[in-house]
């Protein structure tokens, strides 16, 4: 009654639900308790749902097209935790949840499948807090069942703790050495239980909205002289939704917090929501993104130190190598097994996994993805970063071009700019384009300009200059 009186308020206080008898409501509830909550330890997805073959993710992730920089090869510290997060994001869509331990990923107990948890009669927001009530409702049964296990034999195990029992040896053969040994480690098992749902379609999505700036960014990147494969991060961080935003004020494909955005783009500028913000730009913000990127590799020298640091800062990786020297502290590997940091939890220590899997995702998107092959041949877009040299009338019409039947919007590629369609356009502001403008009015920033000069001094470049009529 208790789980029915919660979806009742659901739906008796957000008004836009419309009204649905609450006894059919109880009836399905009723329905999806009794075909998800009772969920044994055995249960499978079937071969058909497999996305790609063990063969094929073998291949990947051995990188057997030789498509990666080798300063990412997956070494065996992280051999599994990279090819979980890989099938998480490949073989799981998100109607999966998988239910795993959060130390050691290759202990995956069991992967609940929700597909058919659908019904027109319950709103979308309802089922989904309804199905996260069934997974918590899962996850304390198998802790329950673990604790239980702690506090007897093996021999008088019944049967689905027996399946329990023989996963996890599986994983950990020396559990059954000794009564004290075996009790610790299951409870410390029953307290260590996570849950993951798939995002095979969110990465998915992620790849069609960056098709047309892929093969831009990437050489960008080159121009930069970093690997291409740092362009995974923005897939992790947003799934390359340059309208994501978090709680704690991060914004675009590159999550950049405020904080760095102050030292490394231009200020907004405008009022209210009429304000840009220059990390909501594809382009702009990856211009950013790579001169932090390129000054963590030059701060710590190595590239799995630089690209966790993206995510949590130098402080921590300098602070372990002030512990126990640069000479020994030269790599995730050390400091992950010899640091030790309150702060440093799950999403830190598996940053740079998660960035491993995607930056292989992306390298053999066309395999993983065989539907959007279409779209990602017709990726080769380039673009150019134009500053407004003196303050003029936005026309957006005269920055944009026809590509075949398909008309590429200048506020979508000048995300950011929110600006009234009869506002002007102030000295200094930096606009992408697609197609060459009149060097009378606007100032070109050039690879050579932009690898040099973070986007927050290229006002400076029209400083000294205005627009001419000759």
């Amino acid at each position: 009654m208790k789980i029915l009186a919660n979806i009742l308020f659901l739906f008796l206080t957000t008004p836009t639900f419309s009204f649905v008898d609450p006894d059919s409501i109880g009836s399905l509830q009723i329905e999806y308790e009794s075909a998800y909550s009772d969920m044994d330890f055995e249960q499978k997805f079937t071969t058909g749902d497999i996305f790609l073959s063990p063969e094929t993710v073998q291949n990947i992730l051995t990188d057997y097209k030789d498509q990666l920089d080798k300063d990412f090869e997956i070494k065996k510290y992280f051999a599994d935790s990279v090819k979980f997060w890989f099938y998480i994001y490949t073989q799981f869509t998100s109607d999966f949840v998988v239910i795993h331990d959060k130390s050691n990923l290759s202990l995956i107990y069991n992967i609940l499948d929700y597909r058919d948890f659908k019904n027109d009669k319950i709103n979308r927001w309802t089922l989904y807090h309804l199905r996260n009530r069934l997974v918590s409702g899962y996850t304390f049964k198998l802790k329950k069942t673990l604790l239980r296990m702690s506090k007897k034999s093996p021999g008088k195990y019944n049967s689905e703790e027996k399946i329990l029992y023989d996963k996890i040896k599986a994983q950990n053969p020396s559990i059954s050495k000794g009564r004290k040994r075996r009790s610790k480690y299951l409870t410390f098992l029953a307290n260590n239980i996570r849950t993951q749902t798939g995002q095979r379609n969110l990465i998915r999505d992620g790849v069609l909205r960056a098709a047309p700036y892929l093969n831009h960014l990437t050489n960008m990147a080159k121009n930069f002289k970093i690997p291409p494969q740092l362009l995974a991060i923005p897939f992790l961080e947003s799934s390359f939704n340059p309208r994501a935003a978090s709680k704690v004020g991060a914004s675009g494909i590159w999550q950049i917090m405020p904080y760095i955005a102050k030292k490394f783009f231009p200020k907004p500028f405008g009022e209210g929501r009429y304000q840009q913000d220059y990390r909501n730009n594809i382009v702009v913000a990856s211009v950013g993104a790579f001169h932090l990127l390129r000054e963590n590799k030059q701060i710590l020298k190595h590239w799995d130190l630089a690209i966790p640091a993206y995510n949590s800062g130098t402080k921590h990786i300098q602070l372990a190598q002030k512990k126990f020297g640069k000479k020994k502290a030269n790599s995730l590997e050390f400091i992950l097994k010899n640091y030790k940091h309150p702060h440093i939890g799950f999403a830190s220590k598996n940053f740079y996994s998660e960035f491993t899997a995607l930056a292989y995702v992306l390298s053999y998107r066309d395999i993983i993805y065989p539907g959007l092959k279409k779209f990602l041949t017709q990726s080769n877009s380039e673009y150019f970063i134009y500053l407004s040299k003196c303050k003029q009338k936005l026309k957006p019409k005269d920055y944009e071009i026809r590509d075949g039947d398909h008309k590429i919007d200048f506020f979508e590629l000048n995300r950011g700019i929110h600006f009234k369609r009869d506002k002007n356009l102030g000295k200094g502001s930096i606009l992408i384009t697609q197609k060459k403008l009149s060097a009378k009015s606007f100032y070109q920033i050039k690879a050579k300009t932009y690898r040099r000069k973070l986007p927050i001094k290229w006002k400076t470049l029209v400083k000294n200059q205005s627009c001419s009529t000759k």
